[in-house]
């Protein structure tokens, strides 16, 4: 699901729509947009989450920031670049906050959208265990045969 339209798109920025591309080709930017956004804040909210503005217009500069650095969009390459290099890292830098609770998600009336509750975080250390890896030169390193006859069956 994308959190906006092909409108959204050419409204926020006017090069979009003159970039000689119809609506269905704008849309799959958009949809790659969204699907970034629900990869990053699944962990933390339950996807697609909805009536979320922040999340739309989110969608709407990674879009637009990939359609920049599509060939042969403009004359002023390096200049379209650099304008998406500014857009990636600050739709990066909102995503890695709103993937990690650190800023909130809020929905169009202005209520706070609530994070996941059924599924915890994993995390793993090794505490003050001593690793067991690569505790023996690779000279010393052996094929079991029976693990290999029991792969063969």
């Amino acid at each position: 699901m994308s959190y906006a339209a092909v409108a959204d798109l050419k409204s926020r920025y006017k090069r979009a729509g003159e970039a000689g591309l119809d609506d269905a080709a704008l849309q799959t930017y958009l949809d790659e947009a969204s699907q970034d956004i629900d990869s990053a804040l699944a962990m933390l909210y339950t996807v697609p989450v909805a009536n979320c503005p922040r999340l739309k217009w989110l969608e709407v500069d990674m879009a637009y920031a990939k359609l920049l650095l599509r060939p042969g969009v403009g004359p002023e390459v390096s200049e379209l670049e650099k304008e998406a290099a500014v857009l990636i890292e600050r739709a990066d830098k909102k995503l890695r906050q709103y993937g990690t609770g650190e800023l909130p998600l809020v929905d169009v009336a202005g209520a706070v959208i609530p994070t996941r509750t059924d599924q915890r975080r994993v995390t793993s250390n090794t505490k003050d265990y001593t690793p067991i890896f690569n505790l023996d030169e690779p000279e010393d390193w052996v094929v079991d045969q029976d693990r290999l006859d029991a792969i063969g069956r």
